[in-house]
């Protein structure tokens, strides 16, 4: 009798296992399938969020050709969407192109800024 029901308890034991292996497998399977909707859809809204940036960057940079805003607001719009593209970046060769975007941007403030003050000083 005790070895049917070490039988029974390998049997069982058995099942038991097979059904937490395919169960694992399945839960890795669906938490993949969301991570990747999640991702697509984070992909989508920083897409989102890019183009309404960019768009506003360019009215700003409008304005400011009719003298209706200064250079820090087509800066600040500019670096805005720099950083959007920066979350966007997947690969660290990416981020550098963004990031040394974003540093030729302050530069250009930086000689602004200069330009400014010769001619307040002028």
């Amino acid at each position: 009798m005790s070895t049917t029901r070490f039988r029974r308890f390998g049997l069982i034991f058995g099942l038991l296992a097979t059904l937490g292996v395919i169960s694992v497998g399945a839960f890795t399977m669906l938490r993949s399938d969301a991570a990747e909707s999640t991702d697509s859809k984070l992909k989508q809204l920083l897409n989102e969020k890019l183009s309404v940036l960019q768009q506003v960057a360019s009215q700003m940079a409008e304005l400011h050709k009719l003298r209706k805003v200064g250079h820090k607001e087509v800066y600040e719009a500019n670096v805005a969407v720099l950083r959007a593209r920066l979350e966007m970046c997947e690969t660290d060769r990416d981020r550098i192109a963004v990031l040394e975007e974003m540093l030729d941007e302050a530069r250009q403030r930086e000689a602004m800024f200069a330009q400014d003050d010769r001619k307040r000083v002028a």
